[in-house]
């Protein structure tokens, strides 16, 4: 194979730039799915991914608790302004 004529792998050259083709007879349409393979994927970025995860999670529950904590209405707050309502509703039901 010798020549000006293009071998595999030197397909095609255009100003420094070669492009590469792979023949569709050497492509694997179902490739082997290998479990074990995406068990141990996940397992080496469980390290690295573990620990921003969990402390957003957590910083999420807090923020949510600590929100309905401080929305929440303070026992007698709002009592001066209920008891003239209570007043009438009470003088209301008497009356009848």
């Amino acid at each position: 194979m010798g020549g000006d004529h293009p071998e595999f792998g030197n397909l095609y050259r255009m100003r420094n730039m070669i492009f590469y083709k792979i023949s569709p007879y050497h492509l694997k349409i179902l490739p082997k799915i290998d479990v074990k393979k995406y068990f141990r994927r996940i397992a080496e970025n469980t390290i690295y991914m573990g620990p921003p995860f969990l402390a957003t999670v957590l910083t999420m529950v807090i923020g949510q608790t600590l929100h309905d904590k401080y929305s929440r209405k303070q026992p007698g707050q709002f009592d001066d302004e209920c008891e003239d309502e209570v007043n009438e509703n009470e003088q209301e039901q008497a009356e009848k």
